[in-house]
């Protein structure tokens, strides 16, 4: 690292860039890693002509767009591959999904993969659902996000060395990819196409006001790098976009404990689910119409 860049990046000047960095994306650097956030946004000094950390922050400040794609990308932690926790999407398949589409009928299901990366799990959703022929049931819209645009641009360009696809099995590796060289492997369109990709970033709460809702939304491993109080702010705003009985999906090593929320935990084949529940009223009128059924049955 720079040493001239370390020492610049004072404790002061490392609070300002912090919180002005957290309020933009709710990302949240504690003071011991200091060192790490120097050494992301170092090589952006130069690019942009900044003569220290303080010039920087005020450059950021003003507000410039292409600056602060430069520093989603910078702190961007791309690690994610195939297959990952595949338990979650699982249980979305072969149960909530064949549920979604009985009760639903021609409206479309709808998933957003949060936080997406380059794109390996938004893709595995995809995969999955053709494997189980859930696409012959009824439409399926998958969303896909990130705030990282380089990264949504090698999403869309659905190409991967082996290492991301590691724990596909070989019959799901050869049906669905095609080996272009030694090193890299390309999604086939077929997969490609299911997938809707998106520049959002989460902590914006009114371009998320924008967004439809969501039968399931799939935030997982995103949390980890947020603040309490930013992972309270886009759960909200995440649970206003669920339909009702939606499901968020997190990380195996995430909750929301200690996060104030009004969605139900539930446990489904070893993956947390977070479900918004429907309306008082709705849940009441269900109670009556079932309490009327089982009435009818029995003087049947």
């Amino acid at each position: 690292m720079n040493m001239m860049a370390s020492s610049d990046l004072s404790g002061a000047v490392f609070c300002l860039l912090r919180d002005l960095i957290h309020g933009r994306f709710g990302v949240y650097y504690a003071s011991d890693r200091c060192e790490i956030l120097a050494d992301r946004l170092q090589p952006l000094l130069a690019a942009y002509g900044a003569q220290s950390f303080l010039d920087y922050y005020y450059l950021l400040k003003e507000g410039d767009a292409r600056a602060w794609r430069d520093v989603a990308a910078a702190l961007a932690v791309n690690e994610t591959y195939f297959w990952r926790e595949f338990d979650a999407i699982d249980v979305l398949v072969k149960t909530w999904v064949p549920r979604w589409q009985a009760e639903r009928a021609q409206r479309p299901v709808r998933i957003w993969s949060a936080g997406c990366a380059t794109g390996e799990e938004p893709y595995t959703i995809a995969i999955a659902l053709d494997m189980a022929h859930r696409y012959l049931y009824g439409p399926i819209e998958i969303w896909a996000s990130d705030v990282n645009a380089e990264a949504l641009a090698r999403a869309r360009e659905g190409r991967y060395r082996a290492r991301s696809l590691r724990l596909l099995p070989p019959e799901v590796r050869k049906r669905y990819f095609e080996k272009e060289d030694e090193t890299w492997w390309r999604l086939r369109s077929m997969i490609r196409d299911r997938v809707n990709f998106q520049v959002i970033n989460l902590f914006d709460h009114n371009g998320l006001r924008g967004l439809p809702l969501f039968d399931a939304i799939f935030c997982r491993n995103v949390f980890i790098y947020f603040s309490e109080e930013a992972i309270a702010t886009v759960v909200e705003d995440m649970t206003e976009l669920l339909q009702p009985e939606g499901c968020l999906f997190l990380g195996a090593a995430e909750s929301l404990f200690r996060i104030p929320h009004h969605l139900r935990l539930i446990d489904m084949g070893g993956a947390s689910i977070y479900q918004k529940r429907r309306p008082l009223k709705e849940r009441r009128a269900a109670v009556e119409n079932k309490a009327v059924a089982d009435h009818v049955d029995r003087r049947r």
